[in-house]
């Protein structure tokens, strides 16, 4: 399938969803306890990004990666960025 939009208008209407499912969990991991940042840039190593949500959880201390993602057309293309995402998240979290 190949999907085409005049100008900007699909972009921003892809954007809007993620942007709706990025707020909801925020809101849903925030009301569990979590400390949550979105969009959250890095330059760690060579590497470069943006994690959608990084949360932490103090009474466990545990941190949360999270990818927010309304539409998968390459399961195999997600692997490597998060993988990177989730190796780096302790660092990036300082």
């Amino acid at each position: 399938m190949y999907g085409r939009w005049r100008g900007g208008e699909l972009e921003r209407l892809l954007d809007a969803g993620h942007a709706a499912l990025q707020a909801l969990f925020t809101r849903q991991v925030e009301a569990a306890g979590w400390r949550a940042r979105v969009e959250v840039t890095f330059s760690q190593y060579g590497q470069r990004g943006s994690i959608d949500i990084l949360a932490f959880h103090a009474a466990t201390r545990t941190l949360l990666v999270v990818e927010i993602k309304t539409f998968i057309s390459d399961v195999h293309g997600l692997l490597r960025p998060i993988d990177v995402k989730v190796r780096l998240a302790r660092d990036i979290a300082r």
